[in-house]
């Protein structure tokens, strides 16, 4: 019993491995080097949700990406912070 449920754990472990092993957080940043966006690339393509900021840090634009299409709710940002549009896209 307690070999089968080490077994389950490192394959659960194995799992998790090679879905982090694919992915990385891609930044892009101003030229005085703040940050000017960021996503999860999984697999070469966005994944989940692009922020991108004002040089000041604050957020100028959201918006959900499902395999590197946009996919879900998109918000784009007055630089007082305040909501300017809302859109939703159906992959």
């Amino acid at each position: 019993m307690t070999e089968m449920i080490a077994i389950r754990t490192l394959s659960i472990l194995f799992f998790l491995s090679l879905l982090f092993a694919c992915s990385e957080k891609e930044k892009t940043y101003y030229s005085n080097k703040k940050l000017k966006s960021e996503v999860l690339v999984v697999d070469g393509h966005w994944q989940g949700t692009w922020i991108e900021y004002f040089e000041d840090g604050t957020i100028k634009r959201k918006a959900d990406y499902n395999d590197g299409i946009q996919d879900g709710l998109s918000i784009s940002y007055f630089s007082d912070g305040k909501p300017y549009t809302e859109s939703f896209f159906v992959k």
